[in-house]
């Protein structure tokens, strides 16, 4: 593929029953063909369940800089503070006309939840352009989530 861009979100001060927004480490992947695949972590506020969080983590295919489809990875860990697990899993995704998404399931292991997808580009019904990816989502016994 090609290099890893830095990040390109900034991290809003914490607000109380508010979304945080943690930029990802590989937040702007270059592809071919003037794409980018741009990550973003959401965690959201569980104020009412200190032990759970709940986090979508979401990729968004860009075509000159406009979003031509998105698929996002929610998932619900429970913490201890000595063990995590998955506790929930869900899925969405938005496509523009010319783009499609193809689920290739979620899989949970311990404090990570796995999601494999594939975008698809076509132009007059023919197929030019697929692009894979894999979104992974880890939470710590602590319930610091990546």
């Amino acid at each position: 593929m090609a290099a890893i861009l830095t990040s390109m979100f900034a991290v809003p001060a914490f607000a109380a029953e508010e979304d945080i927004i943690v930029p990802d480490e590989n937040t702007v992947i270059q592809l071919p063909n003037g794409l980018t695949l741009e990550s973003e972590l959401i965690i959201h506020d569980s104020a009412s369940r200190a032990s759970t969080k709940t986090a979508e983590k979401i990729y968004r295919l860009k075509a000159n800089g406009t979003t031509v489809a998105t698929a996002s990875l929610i998932a619900t860990f429970r913490y201890t503070g000595s063990s995590v697990s998955v506790e929930d899993t869900n899925y969405s995704y938005t496509t523009t006309s010319g783009y499609s998404y193809s689920h290739g399931g979620i899989t949970k292991s311990g404090g990570t939840a796995t999601m494999k997808g594939t975008f698809k580009q076509t132009v007059s019904g023919i197929l030019v352009g697929i692009t894979p990816f894999t979104i992974k989502m880890t939470c710590t016994a602590n319930g610091q989530i990546s």
